[in-house]
């Protein structure tokens, strides 16, 4: 049973007032093209954001409207368009007043003969994107330069510290072994009956001596010589046994497959991240013995320090003091990383890992 005309009327003008309230909550531009682009109808929430006035492309082909690069790669795409197809999509930019514009198309056929294009201005979204990747860039050459700068800082650093530790070796060791000597004349000189007098300048005496072997320990720490000579390994092994012999803990040393050839950079910045590490187990841990492996591997090689004492929360306990932020730094300038573990009452684990590609 066919309906009536009247109501046949009535159900396209509410099809057509529904199309219009739908299309009314849509931002892209509509077109309705043929296959061989010619423009046959439209939909535009504000006519003044279109490439042209309809009245000059309703009924022209695209090649007419848009520039000549633009047409052929949309002709192209449709091509590529077919009923049972995915959509197509075409992204391009057009000149519009004094700035260029950035759209993205979706083109999806209608039957055989028509295709639907939905076109989104997306220069908003362009100028963001690039934005960030300006930021981006912006933030990657500001920690360039402040690694350059952190990496410039530990080399004067390292400097001044071989300063000080052969000053104190050749001046300061020198003279205090000058004036042992003029105290063990003094001593000769003494009478034999003067025995309280005696007593003080060889206590005096052991003082001098006393004092150049921490000096000469100090010298050591700043700038230690064995690094030079000896490699990391015999270097961080010497480092365990005196900590070992000086404090009340074990530190055991265990090295594996390191080479022979490394870096003087890398070499010596595993020794202080090691001679910190160390510090800090003893200063905070508590622990009775500390272990220290030293692994290498074909393109890396890898310090770990394992304690066994207190531990503490990473979450909440700030324990990135002066020396820790200066291991990360030291790692970061040779490209290394830094990485710690720990545990309330499970201890902590200090691992840096160095690569070797630069070998």
């Amino acid at each position: 049973m066919t309906a009536p005309a009247g109501r046949r009327r009535s159900t396209r003008a509410l099809h057509d007032v529904s199309t219009r309230a739908m299309l009314s909550a849509v931002p892209d531009h509509l077109f309705l093209m043929t296959r061989d682009g010619l423009y046959v109808d439209y939909y535009a929430r504000d006519r003044r954001k279109l490439f042209a006035p309809p009245k000059e492309f309703l009924g022209k082909n695209i090649r007419d409207i848009l520039p000549r690069k633009v047409a052929a790669e949309f002709v192209r795409a449709f091509a590529r368009v077919t009923p049972s197809g995915a959509p197509i999509d075409v992204v391009y930019t057009l000149p519009q007043a004094t700035e260029v514009r950035h759209f993205e198309a979706r083109m999806t056929a209608v039957g055989d003969e028509e295709i639907v294009m939905i076109v989104r201005d997306v220069t908003d979204q362009k100028q963001i994107e690039a934005a960030l990747r300006r930021s981006e860039r912006e933030l990657r050459q500001s920690h360039r330069r402040i690694r350059q700068l952190a990496g410039r800082l530990i080399a004067a650093q390292e400097h001044e510290r071989s300063r000080v530790a052969r000053e104190l070796h050749d001046d300061v060791t020198q003279q205090l072994a000058l004036l042992n000597m003029r105290l063990d004349g003094l001593a000769r000189a003494v009478p034999a009956s003067v025995t309280d007098g005696r007593q003080r300048i060889n206590e005096a005496r052991e003082d001098v001596l006393k004092l150049v072997q921490d000096i000469h320990a100090l010298s050591h720490r700043l700038h230690p010589p064995r690094l030079e000579y000896l490699g990391i390994a015999p270097a961080a092994a010497a480092l365990c046994r005196e900590i070992s012999s000086q404090q009340s803990v074990e530190v055991s040393f265990a090295a594996e497959s390191v080479p022979e050839s490394v870096s003087k950079r890398i070499v010596l910045c595993l020794y202080r991240v090691l001679q910190e590490s160390l510090q800090n187990a003893i200063k905070h841990s508590g622990t009775p013995k500390v272990a220290v492996s030293l692994r290498g591997a074909a393109d890396h090689i890898e310090l770990t320090v394992d304690d066994f004492g207190a531990g503490f929360d990473l979450e909440t306990n700030q324990r990135w003091g002066l020396g820790l932020t200066n291991m990360n730094e030291r790692l970061k300038a040779v490209d290394g990383h830094l990485a710690i573990r720990s545990q309330p009452q499970h201890g902590t684990s200090i691992r840096a890992r160095v690569p070797l590609r630069q070998e």
